[in-house]
């Protein structure tokens, strides 16, 4: 897995394989989570039209779906990844910084 872009302080676009995934660091007033999820098919089409521009838009939409807040309709509930892939994440992210830091 690594990393292939971010946004300082927000999100991390990582690859695992062939598959894409986002790290969206989520704040709600006191509350703050981080949120991964795999990027569908839709994303990725939307990924290689667009680029960065349609990771910044699905990291905000995320954001503001709040999909960690308990009693939400988030379009994006379910597709947290499991407690395994987070750790590999943060795995990634961390060696990401270490190598990035100076």
């Amino acid at each position: 897995m690594v990393v292939l872009d971010h946004e300082p302080h927000w999100w991390f676009l990582l690859q695992d394989s062939d598959a894409l995934l986002l790290d969206v660091h989520c704040s709600h007033g006191p509350v703050d989570y981080d949120w991964a999820m795999a990027l569908n098919d839709d994303e990725l089409a939307q990924f290689h039209a667009v680029g960065r521009t349609f990771i910044d838009s699905l990291a905000k939409n995320v954001q503001w779906s709040a999909p960690g807040a308990r009693g939400n309709s988030s379009p994006y509930l379910g597709r947290n990844l499991d407690s395994n892939m987070r750790k590999s994440i943060s795995a990634a992210v961390t060696e990401w910084r270490e190598s990035h830091a100076g």
